[in-house]
């Protein structure tokens, strides 16, 4: 009755004046009447946001549109189809605008951004987005409009939002806990280069649990194979030599899997083969195809094989990719499968691959991504990895939430976010906000550790969690006395 009250004057006007109103919940900005009831969670948000609809219907009012953002593309994902399903079982009809809020900037507010933005309007959910960067605003539109690209040839006439999503999934593998891996492959033309660069990565990252190495034959590279799994043996990681299935292989080391490529060996007794060399060298088969059907005949002629299978599921970054994923995810349960699905890319990294890998492994569907058929660079590995950051579901670095530039902003936004950045992106699960103003700042970086707000000109004040605990702090010494409050909480560690 309260909110009534405030409100329908509000209506009243916005009915005469002709004018539209958008409705939006931010996570981490909920009153502490939601709160109490339902807690800081997509549910919260729905319920913020539709009991302002609720009664703006009562009179009669229906120019609106509704906003459910998060800086966690999972919480977003969640509460925008959360929403859309109680829109549904309401009856209501209203537009919905997304977007990733205070997404940061570089590779990681675009993954992000797709992530979130892209996961829905896959899912047919969705009517206009707004991409949030920390860099000129010019740049947010390209980004906008490459996630255009993700929506699927695929009519949602008479499907209600609910029939879309039925998770999220128990992750598959096999012990259905391990964490997600990022599958990295060497070429034919780099391949020593990219042994070298998994070595590196693999020792200042997270482990890769799983690797797809397929070697060519030559025997200097063999050599350095040999001489590369000695090595990282000795520091706990398991990688498997993988090569392509062929009717005459020799090797100079022995394999631990045979990838069998189903979309240019249809033939069952190809199949067989394989598997019966499997079961020779104790190895394991690596199904790989675009199309879940194929896959689903191959598996299920093979299902009385002891042999661990292993399925890529490939063509990542094609129109549809998503749906035949999640089809092929469903009928692998419903078959008992209980090895890994491994998600594999036709292109190399970009936005829509992003979307789409995004999609299912915020679904807990995929266990290791491939992002590109070519040999495994630099720019392959931070891709992957800031893909599974931005997921939650591989965590490599610090995290960083920062606000776009506005008229509110009381520093230099961009330049203080990067300064920052380059200092604590080392600090492996510590979340930090960078926020402009303290208007939108304290609810906006809701699941951040510490938070470096502008609190005035010149002046910034420091959050630990969503509790202000130094106010006023001169901008020149500010980003010194952040390094002390993390050293202070424990959450500091120098450099190797």
């Amino acid at each position: 009755k309260r909110i009534e009250g405030k409100f329908l004057p509000l209506i009243s006007k916005l009915k005469t004046l002709k004018r539209a109103l958008r409705i939006g919940t931010n996570h981490g900005s909920l009153s502490d009447r939601i709160l109490n009831r339902f807690g800081d969670t997509p549910m919260g948000m729905v319920e913020s946001a539709l009991e302002f609809a609720r009664i703006a219907r009562t009179q009669g009012f229906d120019d609106i549109i509704i906003s459910m953002k998060a800086s966690h593309p999972k919480v977003m994902i969640a509460a925008n189809r959360l929403l859309a399903s109680k829109m549904d079982q309401e009856g209501m009809d209203y537009p919905i605008h997304l977007g990733v809020t205070e997404a940061g900037f570089g590779e990681d507010g675009r993954i992000k951004s797709a992530i979130g933005i892209g996961s829905l309007l896959i899912d047919g959910i969705g009517d206009t987005i707004r991409v949030s960067l920390t860099e000129e605003p010019e740049n947010e539109i390209p980004v906008a409009k490459e996630l255009l690209e993700v929506i699927p040839s695929v009519s949602f006439e008479n499907t209600s939002h609910n029939s879309l999503f039925s998770g999220p999934w128990e992750r598959r593998g096999a012990d259905n806990s391990s964490p997600i891996a990022v599958v990295g492959r060497i070429g034919l033309e780099n391949g020593s280069a990219t042994l070298s660069l998994i070595r590196d990565r693999i020792r200042k990252e997270t482990p890769l649990e799983i690797a797809e190495i397929a070697f060519p034959r030559g025997a200097e590279i063999q050599k350095q194979a040999a001489d590369f799994f000695t090595e990282i043996n000795q520091i706990e990681f398991h990688p498997a030599l993988w090569v392509p299935f062929e009717e005459k292989m020799t090797f100079d080391i022995r394999p631990d899997g045979i990838i069998l490529d189903l979309d240019q060996n249809p033939d069952r007794s190809i199949w067989l083969e394989a598997l019966r060399r499997c079961e020779a060298w104790k190895a394991k088969l690596i199904l790989r195809s675009r199309v879940p059907g194929l896959i689903l005949k191959c598996l299920k002629s093979l299902s009385d094989s002891a042999v661990p299978i292993i399925i890529f599921v490939s063509g990542g970054g094609e129109p549809g990719y998503v749906h035949g994923v999640r089809y092929l995810f469903a009928q692998l349960v419903n078959l008992k499968y209980s090895g890994p699905l491994m998600l594999s890319s036709s292109t190399g990294p970009n936005l829509v691959v992003a979307a789409q890998y995004g999609s299912l492994i915020c679904d807990g569907i995929g266990n290791g991504i491939q992002a590109g058929a070519q040999a495994a660079d630099e720019a392959y590995l931070d891709f992957s990895f800031n893909l599974l950051q931005a997921s939650g579901s591989r965590i490599s670095k610090a995290e960083f939430i920062s606000c776009p530039s506005c008229g509110r902003t009381l520093f230099d936004i961009q330049s203080t976010t990067e300064r920052i950045k380059a200092r604590t992106a080392h600090l492996k699960g510590v979340k930090i906000a960078v926020m402009g103003c303290i208007v939108n700042g304290p609810g906006e970086m809701a699941d951040a550790h510490f938070g470096f707000v502008g609190g005035g000109p010149g002046k910034i004040n420091l959050y630990v969690g969503q509790t202000c605990v130094e106010k006023s702090i001169p901008s020149n010494v500010a980003e010194d006395k952040l390094i002390e409050l993390i050293k202070k909480h424990g959450k500091w560690k120098d450099l190797a």
